[in-house]
């Protein structure tokens, strides 16, 4: 019986814009605990510019509560750990880390899948969208219509820099592809008076929602009833409580969670359950992760999110190389195995990649 972690740096093929700067490379921890012949994982990555911690106090805490987490997985008991964990006041990013691990475990134990363990569910491919950018004309239109060609039924554009360009690449991408799913992503970089402004330039073009036009709660309270697209939550979910904060006051028809950002699974799955008196749709998207947690947030997607839109889960594709081999983004669906756990029995190349950290 061990539990090691391993801090992985997973360069992307080409920078990753966000509205809290750009990346080259994302770094994270791999969480491996091996028990009776079974190897589970996890993974805790806070996401820079929108985690409350950092990889190092990440890091730091794993070490000194170590001994108190191989005591937890010895107890295989989730409920119990859950309490526990609560009480250790751990940064969310290590409480999902570890909620991921010791679910693995257990329904690698039980030979069930991780949404069949949590949710009775049993797996089926997931709708996700494509991501573009909408700086050159012609680049956009030809990576909209590739998405298009390999199953992708929904395409997510960046927008927020130049809006009549956007807007106007968004309208040959509607005349090019009319069945396809358009979505909005201005990373809150708007004020309410431009938002009501830009948003109505897209309004012709049948867009399905538009990502956190602007960066605060008050603001999407205060433009969602005077545009008529649909207005989704993204950076202004952190926890449950921004959750019951965006549902109390009708702030978003559609919530992004990252869970990575929420601590313990049952922190994302509770949501839904949230949402639903509200009529408000639950999409779930990775913290451009590994592949271990865009695993997991498959796994959460398919048991607990919307039916109605697709997710965010092809990030994998954004990086040279990952911590496994598996690549489960097929023709524009994330293709959820039938298989124990995660579905992941090892990581790459005896540990290529990655720097244990507690030896």
């Amino acid at each position: 019986m061990s539990l090691q972690a391993y801090r992985y740096r997973l360069p992307f093929k080409d920078a990753f814009h966000t509205s809290a700067g750009s990346f080259t490379v994302r770094e994270g921890l791999i969480l491996e605990y091996q028990s009776n012949g079974i190897r589970a994982y996890g993974e805790a990555a806070p996401l820079p510019g929108f985690s409350i911690e950092t990889l190092q106090q990440i890091e730091q805490q794993f070490l000194f509560h170590r001994e108190a987490f191989i005591k937890l997985l010895c107890n295989e008991n989730r409920a119990e750990s859950i309490q526990a964990i609560e009480q250790l006041n751990l940064f969310p990013s290590l409480e999902f880390g570890f909620d991921t691990l010791l679910t693995d475990y257990l329904s690698k134990k039980a030979d069930q899948s991780f949404s069949a363990y949590l949710f009775q569910k049993k797996a089926e491919p997931i709708p996700v969208n494509g991501v573009i950018g909408t700086t050159d004309f012609e680049q956009s239109l030809k990576q909209a219509k590739a998405l298009h060609a390999h199953g992708f039924n929904t395409i997510k554009c960046k927008v927020g820099i130049d809006t009549q360009r956007e807007a106007d690449i968004v309208k040959h991408i509607r005349k090019a592809l009319p069945d396809v799913h358009i979505r909005l992503d201005a990373n809150g970089v708007w004020s309410t008076s431009e938002a009501k402004t830009e948003l109505a330039l897209f309004e012709p073009y049948r867009i399905q929602y538009c990502e956190q036009p602007c960066k605060t709660i008050r603001e999407l309270v205060e433009i969602k009833d005077q545009v008529s697209i649909k207005i989704a939550a993204d950076e202004s979910v952190r926890s449950v409580l921004d959750v019951n904060e965006i549902l109390t006051h009708n702030a978003a028809d559609v919530l992004i969670l990252k869970p990575m950002m929420m601590g313990h699974l049952d922190r994302a799955t509770v949501t839904k359950q949230l949402a639903e008196p509200h009529n408000v749709e639950v999409v779930y998207t990775t913290s451009l992760g590994s592949v271990v947690e865009q695993a997991a947030i498959g796994h959460i997607a398919h048991g607990a999110g919307s039916r109605v839109f697709a997710h965010g889960l092809a990030t994998g594709k954004l990086f040279e190389y990952n911590v496994t081999t598996s690549d489960s983004i097929q023709h524009g669906s994330y293709k959820l195995q039938n298989l124990p756990g995660l579905g992941i029995e090892h990581l790459r190349d005896n540990h290529q990649h990655l720097t244990c950290i507690s030896n």
